[in-house]
């Protein structure tokens, strides 16, 4: 991976359980053990308990692995999941806090996004404002919508 250029890669998710807990040790240990340039990161959702996990990981192996924190915005999800707006915001300040506060990089990023109305996606991408020790990234989808139609 290194020498193709790779800087990043997705080695999890620790929400999935132990197994995957497990792999994420393993996968990391080994990128530490060859001494590859590349940075893990691993898929969160936006609850404490994935995250608390990644942490741990995180010390564990000695090394920073980026928090990629991800939500459903759309109505669907939200519908199904019985959320308003605000507690879709609501988990998202509280995810990418605690992961920032807790020494991770934080990435953000909105799933479903091109189903989610204009004004939720720019207030799931307004949001996050605490930076990580790297500097908090927002990263959201928009791949299948115009980008005019989440001009503000």
């Amino acid at each position: 991976m290194d020498e193709l250029g790779i800087h990043t890669v997705d080695v999890g998710l620790p929400g999935a359980g132990p197994r995957a807990r497990a792999d994420i040790t393993a996968l990391c240990r080994a990128i530490a053990g060859a001494r590859l340039r590349i940075t893990p990161n691993c898929a969160v959702r936006t609850v404490q308990s994935d995250i608390t996990a990644l942490i741990e990981i995180s010390q564990k192996v000695g090394m920073a692995i980026e928090a990629c924190t991800f939500i459903g915005s759309s109505p669907i999800r939200q519908y199904a999941e019985e959320w308003a707006i605000d507690h879709v915001l609501k988990l998202t300040e509280d995810a990418v806090s605690y992961a920032s506060k807790n020494g991770l990089p934080v990435m953000y990023v909105t799933e479903d996004t091109c189903r989610a109305t204009p004004d939720t996606s720019a207030g799931c991408t307004r949001r996050p404002s605490t930076p990580g020790p790297s500097g908090s990234a927002s990263a959201t989808p928009w791949a299948t919508s115009p980008p005019a139609a989440y001009a503000t």
